[in-house]
C-alpha cells in the first residue's frame, strides 16, 4: 500500500526542522500559500500541518498561523536502563553460563598476578603500553594494524563517543548520521547541542551522493556511522561502498566516528583502514565479552589524539585500572578468541531461526548480526506494538527510538536476538509473529 502524499511531505518538513533549516519560532506559510508552492490541494496541506502538530513539531495559534515548536530533546529510555520483564529482546548481549565461569577464573588469576597491584594505581587515558599493544593486536585485520601509540581507553563505548564528540565539536555543529542509528548517540548529540543531519541509506550503507549533498547543503563538521552490522538495520557496507565513502571522507577531510562495536561478529576491514587521517575508530568489549566489562577503545589519527586524550581525562571518562587490566588479560586470552568464534556461530544460528519464523515478512540485513530490523504491517504503529509486547512480558525496541529525525517514526521494531536462551528466543519470536498477524487483521 502506497504511503499517503501528506505523510511524505510531513516527513520532509520534519527533516528540515530536525536539521535546523526551519528553526524554533519560525512561522510556516498559510495553508493556501503552502498548497500553491507545493502544487497540492489545500486539504492535503491542511493534513500536512495537522500531522506536524500531532508529532509535536508545530504549534497552531488561532488568528496568527503555524509556528515551529521548541525543539526539546526527546526523552529516550531505550538501551539506557535494564528491562524488568521476563524476556529481553531489547538489549543485545550474549552471556552464557560457561562464559561466567571463564570470566570468574580470569578475575581470580588477575588477583594473584603482578598486574593486579598496578591496576590499583592512578592511570592516564593511554593506559599502559602493554595494554595498547594488546589492543592493537586485538583490533588488527589482515589489511590493517593500528599503531599502538594511537590507542586510548575509556570506561565503555558510550564514554568513548561522548569524549570524542566533546573533543572535536562545539554546540551548533552539524553531524551527519544514518537516518536510524544508536539511540544513545542521538541523546549524547542532543545534550552537546549538536544538530543531526540524516544521510540516506540503502542495502549497502549510506549513499555516497547523499553524503556529498548533505555536506554541501549543511556544511557537516563530523560524520558518525556504523559500517559493519549497523544497528538497528543490520546493514554492512560492501567493499565498493566502503571505498566510495572513504574517498569522499578523504576529499572533504571530514572527521568521521566509526562505531565498530559489532565488528567482532563480521571482521570486515574497518573504514579507518581506508581513510586513516580522517576516521576515529571506536570499539568496546561490551558485546564481545559483556556489558559489565565494557572497556572502551579509541584509535585516533594524530591530529585529534591530544584533544581526545584531554577530553577523556577532564571528563573523567578514562578507564579504571582494574577494568583495563581485566580487559587486557581478556584480549590476550585464547578463551576470548574461542568465545568470539562461538558468538559468530550463535548469531548466524539465531538469525536463521528468526528469519524462518518471520518468513512471511520482508526482512533485509546481514545474517551475521545479533539483531533483526523487523518491518511492521501498515496499520500497526511501532510505539503501540512495543508497549503491547511489554505488557506480555517481552521487551522489544520501537523504531522511533532509533530515528535521527524529529517526529519521524520508522515502521519497524528491532529484535535483539543475543540474550535469551534458544528455547526462550524461539518461543518469544513465535509470540511476536502471531501477535503481529492477529493485530494486522
Amino acid at each position: 500500500m502506497r504511503r499517503p502524499l501528506y505523510m511524505n511531505i510531513a516527513d520532509e518538513i520534519s527533516a528540515d526542522i530536525s536539521a535546523g533549516i526551519l528553526t524554533e519560532g519560525e512561522q510556516l506559510p498559510s495553508y493556501r500559500q503552502f498548497a500553491y508552492t507545493r502544487g497540492i490541494a489545500s486539504s492535503t496541506a491542511s493534513r500536512v500541518y495537522d500531522e506536524l502538530v500531532r508529532r509535536g513539531l508545530v504549534l497552531g495559534k488561532i488568528g496568527r498561523g503555524s509556528f515551529v515548536r521548541n525543539a526539546e530533546a526527546r526523552n529516550r529510555t531505550a538501551l539506557i536502563e535494564p528491562v524488568t520483564v521476563p524476556v529481553d529482546l531489547e538489549h543485545n548481549y550474549s552471556i552464557r553460563p560457561h562464559h561466567k565461569k571463564i570470566i570468574s577464573q580470569t578475575l581470580s588469576d588477575l588477583g594473584e598476578s603482578t598486574a593486579f597491584g598496578d591496576s590499583l594505581t592512578p592511570l592516564g587515558a593511554a593506559g599502559w603500553k602493554n595494554s595498547q599493544k594488546t589492543a592493537s593486536r586485538f583490533l588488527q585485520t589482515t589489511i590493517w594494524k593500528p599503531e599502538s601509540k594511537r590507542i586510548l581507553f575509556s570506561g565503555n563505548g558510550r564514554q568513548a563517543i561522548i569524549a570524542t564528540l566533546s573533543a572535536i565539536t562545539k554546540p551548533g555543529d552539524r553531524i551527519g548520521v544514518e537516518p536510524v542509528t544508536y539511540p544513545v548517540f542521538i541523546g549524547i548529540a542532543q545534550k552537546l547541542g549538536l544538530v543531526l543531519i540524516p544521510i540516506a541509506m540503502d542495502s549497502e550503507g549510506i549513499v555516497p551522493t547523499s553524503l556529498v549533498q548533505a555536506y554541501e547543503k549543511h556544511g557537516l563538521q563530523v560524520l558518525y556511522i556504523q559500517p559493519t552490522l549497523q544497528s538497528p538495520t543490520a546493514v554492512t557496507m560492501t567493499p565498493g561502498r566502503r571505498a566510495s565513502i572513504a574517498d569522499i571522507i578523504r576529499k572533504l577531510n571530514l572527521p568521521t566516528l566509526e562505531d565498530a562495536v559489532y565488528r567482532f561478529l563480521a571482521k570486515e576491514p574497518p573504514l579507518c583502514s581506508l581513510a586513516p587521517e580522517q576516521v576515529i575508530y571506536i570499539d568496546s568489549l561490551s558485546k564481545s565479552i559483556a556489558p559489565g566489562l565494557a572497556l572502551g577503545m579509541i584509535y585516533s589519527p594524530d591530529n585529534y589524539y591530544q584533544k581526545i586524550k584531554t577530553s577523556l581525562q577532564y571528563g573523567a571518562w578514562t578507564a579504571p585500572g582494574l577494568l583495563l587490566a581485566l580487559g587486557t588479560e581478556w584480549m590476550k586470552s585464547s578463551d576470548f578468541k574461542k568465545i568470539i568464534v562461538e558468538k559468530q556461530t550463535d548469531a548466524l544460528f539465531r538469525q536463521k531461526i528468526a528469519r524462518k519464523i518471520f518468513s512471511d515478512f520482508n526482512i533485509f540485513g546481514d545474517l551475521r548480526a545479533y539483531h533483526l530490523w523487523l518491518p511492521l504491517p501498515d496499520n500497526i504503529k511501532c510505539e503501540f506494538f512495543s508497549n503491547h509486547m511489554l505488557k506480555m512480558g517481552i521487551a522489544v525496541t520501537a523504531g522511533n527510538e532509533f530515528s535521527s529525525i524529529n517526529g519521524i517514526s520508522p515502521h519497524f521494531i528491532r529484535l535483539s536476538l543475543a540474550s535469551p536462551d534458544q528455547h526462550t528466543l524461539i518461543t518469544s519470536l513465535k509470540i511476536i509473529h502471531d501477535q503481529l498477524i492477529t493485530l494486522a487483521n
